[in-house]
């Protein structure tokens, strides 16, 4: 229920991402509602479509409901990497309509697309984000908090948000080799090369961890034979 209440408080948004749960529980309760609408319309006489089992309640419930499911919809898509014009595929008979039957289904598309963040990835990381949020509010000055928090956003894709929070933990922690390495990922991931391959040479030069070393050292080797390669 709450994800139907969720849908309908966007009522008109058209932006961002919806993932898949979002959507298929707006659906699952919009065909009870409507079910109940119809069988109201039914018990008291104000069935107006009889053959498609239409009344003036149910008629009114798929007005009031048509917008915000139209735009989960698009951002549905949106999850997917595709724009919402994919959504008129529906007026091709049958094949159009399979074909958005398994965009719909298809899962989330990792990390941040340019319709906004993966809303999957952010939800499953809510709790530590949270948390970490909620220490740098009483601590803004607190480098590791900045660290992990750039670490959760970099498990679920969101490598500018990454990215951002390594920047602050290495203004405020400038010998912090883990955050160089880190955010060298986050670079190498985007596909900024020169980036990454600083960050991690820096990591190298500051770390004292043997392991940490070896395995920045690892990626760079990585890195820099993939590109010798494309």
């Amino acid at each position: 229920m709450d994800w139907y209440i969720r849908v309908l408080n966007k009522y008109a948004v058209f932006s961002g991402r919806a993932r898949r749960k979002e959507y298929w529980m707006f659906v699952l309760f919009n065909f009870i509602f409507a079910l109940v609408a119809s069988l109201i319309d039914l018990g008291i006489g104000l069935l107006t479509f009889a053959a498609f089992g239409f009344g003036l309640l149910s008629i009114l419930y798929a007005l009031a409901v048509f917008v915000p499911g139209l735009a989960v919809s698009v951002r549905r898509l949106h999850d997917i990497g595709k724009s919402g014009w994919y959504y008129l595929i529906i007026l091709i008979p049958i094949a159009g309509q399979i074909w958005l039957l398994v965009l719909l289904c298809t899962d989330s598309q990792p990390g941040d697309n340019k319709y906004g963040p993966n809303p999957k990835g952010e939800e499953e990381s809510g709790k530590p984000i949270a948390d970490y949020n909620k220490t740098i509010q009483l601590d803004p000055n607190r480098a590791s908090a900045y660290y992990n928090r750039g670490c959760a956003y970099g498990e679920i894709g969101a490598y500018d948000k990454a990215i951002a929070d390594y920047n602050k933990a290495i203004e405020l922690n400038p010998n912090d080799s883990l955050a160089y390495y880190n955010r060298g990922l986050a670079y190498s991931k985007r596909g900024e090369v020169p980036k990454a391959v600083s960050d991690l040479e820096k990591c190298i030069g500051l770390s004292t961890d043997l392991e940490l070393t070896k395995d920045a050292q690892q990626v760079l080797s990585e890195i820099k034979n993939s590109t010798l390669e494309g």
